[in-house]
């Protein structure tokens, strides 16, 4: 299991011993130690200790980085969003090349490793790919993590659609329109509002129209 990157001031939130032992086991590789105890992470049982752990960096009272733990489930990272997925080759490389197109090579680009205090080498080139090799699949996991395709927001409106009634009684929707809402209003919005739109259209055009009142859902602007 690989995780995203976990920083001091993080608060992450396990929804279970099994989630909780694999957060513990990262924070005990990343150097982190018990707040007042100093045991390292995976040394306390979990059944002692609350499902959410606050990450801390040194201060002037303490020389190392620390966790603490507590019942919160307010404001918390958890721990689920916090695993990356497991890529394929094929979409190690695919991303990879995305990565590449969307970045500036020297300026921003996650693939791009530090050699010294001035340069700076792609880690997909060959000289460098094998001495890289564990660190890109994870770059490329957190890339697909970051830019994968958020679920759209849907919103519900009122809507207004003037429906033409042809004279061998078909009909056919020639205008629709928005009622705007009205908070202040009871209903939300003026209960004439239909009638008013049918009037107006009817004014500027000649034939034979109803006007339908629909509540839609659509993906949200």
């Amino acid at each position: 299991m690989r995780l995203k990157e976990i920083k001091p001031g993080m608060v992450i939130h396990c929804k279970s011993d099994k989630e909780k032992k694999a957060l513990l086991e990262e924070a005990e590789r990343l150097g982190y130690f018990w707040n007042e105890s100093k045991d390292k992470p995976t040394e306390i049982r979990l059944n002692g200790i609350g499902n959410t752990i606050h990450f801390y960096d040194k201060s002037r009272y303490r020389d190392h980085k620390y966790i603490t733990w507590s019942y919160k489930t307010e404001g918390v990272t958890e721990f689920s969003d916090l695993i990356l997925p497991e890529l394929t080759v094929e979409e190690v490389l695919r991303i990879s090349t995305e990565i590449c197109n969307a970045s500036d090579c020297d300026n921003g680009c996650p693939l791009a490793a530090e050699l010294d205090d001035f340069t700076k080498q792609c880690m997909i080139c060959p000289k460098s790919l094998k001495t890289y090799s564990e660190t890109i699949p994870i770059i490329c996991a957190q890339w697909k993590s970051d830019h994968k395709k958020k679920k759209p927001e849907i919103e519900t409106v009122d809507i207004c659609r003037i429906i033409e009634v042809l004279p061998d009684g078909r009909k056919r929707c020639v205008n629709e329109e928005e009622i705007m809402p009205d908070p202040e209003l009871p209903y939300g919005y003026e209960r004439d509002s239909v009638n008013q739109i049918l009037k107006r259209y009817c004014m500027e055009h000649d034939g034979e129209f109803i006007a339908v009142h629909e509540v839609v859902s659509r993906v949200k602007r």
